[in-house]
């Protein structure tokens, strides 16, 4: 009677190592069948991953290229990475990339997703394959927005309040600017000397907007905006238009409580991303003709 809770721990150990063993197999395509190699071994390709012209001459076509790169042969388990790129076949990353390259929606059909149970691998499939080259094919179809119409920082006031919450607010032109989505990244810079002359050296950081029209969207990092945060610019907004958001100070504080210190610069950029018509920036024009960015010295309340 005392060895059967024993007897009954190890065969729940046993049980779980196993069930470890089977997942990890699964996670690292390690089970039965599924480690089917190409011309060049995974071993090969991953040992060589950083000199690929070892195993395949750099004069070789990008479709061959694909071909020769193992099927099942990849990196999993990237947690930092970004969302839909924590596992992913080497092999659907050459066809996707080749796919976008081209324009040809016939090479997402050898983008294989990666199945996982734990990490997101989403972001190389054959849909979003498509749904990446279609996109491109869209914006190249898409009218053009000139860069005097688009809205610009014309002021920028900053504010905290009791909470040490940081109110901006900006008005911006021209009084009846594009109206769509605008990229917008608020940043504080502390400087290292006490003059604020040296925006390049300090510690930067990110201040997160807070606002009903102000949300965070991948949508738009094709276009390669100046942040990740969206701004949703609508008449309702005012004429001129003028919009008030809360900035996130928390790491903000911490800084300037560590540094002693009280200023700091803060920057607000705004860029054209997408008319509510589906308008785009020219790409024949200079991306940073679509952006404004406006800055203000700024005192913390002390403690």
């Amino acid at each position: 009677m005392v060895k059967r809770p024993a007897r009954t721990r190890l065969l729940w150990l046993t049980a779980g190592l196993l069930l470890l063993a089977l997942l990890w197999a699964f996670e690292t395509d390690s089970l039965p069948g599924r480690g089917t190699d190409g011309p060049i071994s995974c071993r090969e390709y991953k040992e060589n991953i950083n000199s690929l012209y070892n195993l395949i001459p750099n004069d070789t076509p990008a479709e061959e290229r694909c071909r020769l790169t193992p099927p099942r042969c990849g990196p999993t388990g990237l947690i930092f990475n970004p969302a839909g790129m924590q596992s992913y076949y080497y092999r659907s990353q050459c066809y996707h990339e080749l796919a976008i390259a081209s324009l040809n929606e016939a090479h997402c059909a050898a983008v294989v997703e990666r199945q996982s149970l734990i990490f997101d691998g989403s972001h190389f499939s054959q849909q979003a394959c498509l749904a990446s080259v279609r996109q491109i094919h869209a914006d190249r179809a898409a009218p053009r927005v000139e860069p005097d119409a688009v809205a610009r920082i014309s002021t920028l006031t900053a504010a905290f309040d009791r909470e040490q919450h940081l109110a901006v607010t900006l008005t911006l032109s021209p009084d009846t600017p594009v109206y769509g989505a605008y990229a917008i990244a608020t940043t504080a810079h502390l400087h290292t000397d006490n003059t604020g002359n040296a925006p390049d050296t300090g510690v930067t950081v990110a201040l997160n907007a807070s606002h009903p029209a102000i949300r965070r969207d991948r949508q738009y990092a094709r276009l390669q905006p100046v942040g990740g945060e969206v701004l949703q610019l609508t008449p309702e907004l005012g004429i001129p238009a003028s919009l008030t958001y809360r900035a996130n100070t928390g790491q903000l504080v911490d800084y300037l409580e560590r540094s002693a210190r009280r200023e700091f610069t803060l920057e607000v950029s705004l860029q054209f991303l997408e008319s509510t018509a589906g308008a785009l920036a020219d790409p024949d024009i200079r991306r940073a003709t679509y952006i404004s960015k406006s800055t203000r010295r700024v005192t913390a309340p002390g403690r």
